[in-house]
């Protein structure tokens, strides 16, 4: 089993490192102590992402971003202050005095495996998928940690709408800053939002192909033409690699997603060319996609899960 290094980057530009992290072991919880250590996260709120700004809000995202990244030692984590987020209303075991000698070495009741959704313990044994928005408000918690949510309807995510840019004027540009090699600052969350939605523009980046090796030089040109036509920095064109390398992580995201909810949710297909996405416009390319790439041979034997 691939033991993981997470590295944790804040806005202060301070950098926390959790080496040789167990997929098994590790909870959203341990990740709740490694933010405290750069913030006071119970008076401060904060988005956690990784990847296709890919939130971890529970277990169930933390268990995600594993299986996402299973051949990856190292995953890049960002971590961004937002005043609109409440901050953690609960206090981490670790943090509650006289509580060590207790519990186990994540400070909780190891008999009950628990995580937390914006704030709210969930029950571990039941993960929610990532695209499921957790409900807002703080469900009660009950005895040894099991959570009874009064109301169970969830805001499921849409389309990536890049507000922040599609309000832009004539010739406006959004100022963003980089640092080891990713966008930060107050666009940083644009900047990665319109990577997302260039890389799903076919008009752009064409959809048949197996694998981001298979979009020639001309493409890629393209696309850095169109960050820049949003977004400037003093050296800008310092950044060309690293835009296209997050670009490809994005691609191979999105390309996963897909997997996950359009192919592996259907047992046919038929069925499968019925759901075809509502950002895939053009049903031979959905047909294309499906027959040609996810339900070749060769793609089936690459992509057969893992076993922890």
């Amino acid at each position: 089993m691939l033991l993981h290094n997470l590295l944790f980057y804040f806005e202060n530009s301070k950098i926390e490192l959790e080496k040789e992290v167990d997929p098994d072991k590790y909870t959203y919880l341990d990740m709740l102590e490694t933010c405290s250590k750069q913030l006071d996260i119970y008076t401060v709120g904060m988005h956690i992402m990784y990847g296709d700004e890919m939130r971890v809000t529970c277990d169930a995202d933390l268990l995600q971003m594993f299986q996402g990244s299973h051949n990856e030692m190292n995953i890049h984590i960002f971590v961004y202050e937002d005043k609109s987020i409440r901050p953690v209303s609960f206090k981490l075991p670790k943090h509650i005095e006289g509580s060590g000698k207790e519990m186990g070495d994540h400070g909780h009741d190891d008999s009950v495996s628990i995580g937390c959704a914006d704030n709210t313990l969930i029950d571990k044994t039941a993960p929610q998928p990532n695209e499921v928005e957790p409900h807002p408000h703080q469900s009660p918690i009950k005895k040894k940690g099991r959570v009874e949510n009064d109301d169970k309807q969830r805001r499921v995510r849409g389309m990536n709408k890049n507000k922040r840019v599609a309000a832009l004027k004539n010739d406006d540009r959004l100022e963003v800053t980089f640092y080891k090699n990713r966008a930060v600052g107050p666009n940083h969350e644009a900047f990665s939002r319109h990577l997302g939605r260039i890389v799903r523009d076919f008009n752009i980046c064409s959809v048949r192909v197996h694998s981001w090796k298979e979009i020639g030089e001309q493409e890629k040109s393209h696309m850095w033409a169109a960050i820049k036509e949003k977004f400037k920095n003093d050296n800008m064109e310092d950044h060309r690699k690293d835009a296209l390398c997050h670009m490809r992580s994005l691609w191979n995201n999105w390309r996963s997603l897909l997997n996950r909810k359009y192919i592996k949710s259907y047992n046919s297909v038929q069925d499968i060319l019925k759901k075809k996405p509502i950002e895939i416009q053009d049903q031979e390319d959905w047909e294309w996609l499906v027959k040609n790439h996810f339900q070749a041979s060769s793609f089936k034997v690459n992509s057969l899960d893992f076993l922890w």
